[in-house]
């Protein structure tokens, strides 16, 4: 059983909108709305609730469902279910000497509420969740998994979190989120206290919507304080005011649970209209949702555009690219083909006795070259990925490209060296030229990746493309092998790889 249950195949939508234009990354204060009950109400509307079956609590989670609910369809918005983060009280299991101090409050647990017509239905629900979630002790746990705060350096690294992802975490996180202290009867020293301001911290992370619920043990005062974030939500004190108002009419006029009276009757119709407002436009989406492009495993869909933006010339020029890809794709998968050619043409003989151009030493030094590039461009081999994303696909391409013919000059310099005469520069060309034209050669053949977004209904084949590409480039080496065959020099190969990748550059 999943617990708890997490709704799938559905829309989401909450009051931050990163897309409109008054959408600013910067903490600016919130939005607040003070709602306050008297005792005798407060009294009255826990008798309510409990002879429905559930809590005051429960109460004013339907309460905020349906204020968000009415909200949501009034900004164009949808969602399958209404997700509340809900503030878990954890003094109950600390020691007694803790029940009254405030800052032992700190899990949270998030309840999907269903989009369904009755009111106490969804206030039992919300009862039910939290006795589970009592049960089973599970609230912290459950908190620090979903924030990535299992250990001490995922809690650091939250710390360094940018205000761009705060934010895209909340666009898609809770709708909103509720914190009931329950009954304060004393407050520290204090005996009594009246509540001016109440408020949470999640808005530093750029949470849109929070409710929080506090009851004087004194006076009995039971207020609601309604924060919006600035900046993220658009018309943050309009979303405040009518959440405000929403709260009022519906805990002032709670449906009775055999629903008799009529003005609280008009709470429970007002209710079921709500959900049934938004009921079209969760069939609608649902049905888009059903029709959408799925990835292999269905586990996601593609709700946006996916016919591509191909023709017969995208068609030719994914075959050109490719080919220029493979033959760009760098020189090091293919030095084991060519590295006899390589000690052929005498490069680091000056590992050979004078007078000698081949031996055991020179092939060990040529092995050395091949383990020591290829350990190099693997951890290196991040800055590939870099000079793809700063240049972009087709400036990062004829980079990668131009890099590797570049390179391959070096080679062509470095085998017509004396290995003996000049053993040093020798080296550094050979190493440098292979490192970084395998680099760069990598680099040319990320250029197919590009069309990923031509056709988005096969984005995988472009990355096994693009990784074919690379290694189909060790095939290289029988064409040198077959070059050397009919006279040509292992430089003259470099010379024509130095040409052709500036070619692909073009």
């Amino acid at each position: 059983e999943e617990f708890p249950p997490v709704p799938r195949y559905a829309i989401h939508q909450t009051f931050v909108r990163p897309g409109h234009p008054d959408f600013k990354l910067l903490f600016e204060g919130i939005c607040i709305e003070l709602l306050r009950f008297d005792a005798s109400k407060t009294k009255e509307m826990a008798k309510i609730s409990r002879s429905a079956g559930t809590t005051i609590t429960g109460a004013i989670i339907a309460a905020m469902q349906h204020a968000t609910l009415l909200e949501l369809y009034k900004r164009g918005l949808e969602s399958d279910a209404v997700s509340i983060g809900i503030l878990v009280n954890e003094r109950s299991f600390l020691d007694k000497q803790y029940m009254q101090e405030m800052g032992n409050f700190a899990s949270q647990v998030i309840l999907h509420s269903e989009v369904q017509p009755d009111f106490w239905k969804t206030a039992r629900h919300a009862r039910h969740f939290l006795e589970r979630v009592m049960e089973k002790q599970c609230s912290w746990p459950a908190f620090a998994i979903e924030f990535g705060m299992s250990s001490r350096d995922r809690l650091k690294l939250m710390n360094r979190m940018t205000p761009e992802l705060m934010s895209a975490m909340f666009e898609h996180g809770t709708q909103a989120t509720i914190s009931s202290l329950g009954i304060l009867s004393s407050f520290g020293q204090y005996d009594s206290f009246e509540v001016l301001e109440n408020i949470q911290c999640s808005h530093v992370f750029f949470q849109g919507l929070a409710l929080n619920v506090c009851t004087s043990g004194s006076s009995g005062v039971m207020t609601l304080t309604i924060q919006v974030a600035k900046n993220v939500v658009p018309n943050a004190r309009d979303l405040a005011v009518s959440v405000r108002q929403h709260l009022e009419t519906t805990l002032n006029n709670l449906p009775t649970p055999t629903g008799e009276d009529d003005e609280e009757s008009q709470t429970a119709a007002a209710y079921t209209a709500s959900a049934s407002a938004m009921q079209p436009l969760i069939a609608k989406n649902r049905e888009k949702l059903k029709n959408a492009q799925k990835t292999g495993d269905g586990a996601m869909a593609m709700m946006g555009d996916t016919t591509g933006a191909y023709t017969w010339k995208t068609h030719c020029l994914v075959a050109v690219v490719t080919f220029f890809g493979i033959l760009s794709a760098g020189p090091v998968s293919a030095f084991p083909l060519y590295n006899g050619a390589l000690a052929a043409s005498g490069v680091f003989k000056w590992a050979c006795e004078h007078g000698t151009s081949q031996c055991g030493q020179q092939r060990a030094a040529l092995r050395d070259v091949y383990a020591t590039t290829f350990s190099m461009q693997l951890r290196f081999f991040i800055l590939v990925g870099c000079a793809y994303d700063i240049f972009g696909p087709q400036k990062g391409a004829a980079l990668g490209a131009l890099t590797l013919a570049v390179c391959c000059g070096m080679l062509a310099i470095g085998v017509n060296l004396d290995g003996e005469e000049w053993p040093s520069t020798q080296c550094a060309l050979m190493y440098v030229g292979l490192m970084f034209g395998d680099l760069g050669g990598n680099l040319a053949s990320f250029g197919i990746l590009a069309f990923m977004w031509h056709y988005p209904k096969v984005q995988a084949v472009f990355i096994g493309l693009s990784n074919a590409a690379t290694q189909a480039s060790g095939g290289l080496g029988l064409c040198m092998s077959i070059l050397a065959a009919h006279g040509y020099s292992i430089s003259d190969s470099f010379i024509g790889l130095a040409v052709i990748s500036l070619v692909a550059s073009l």
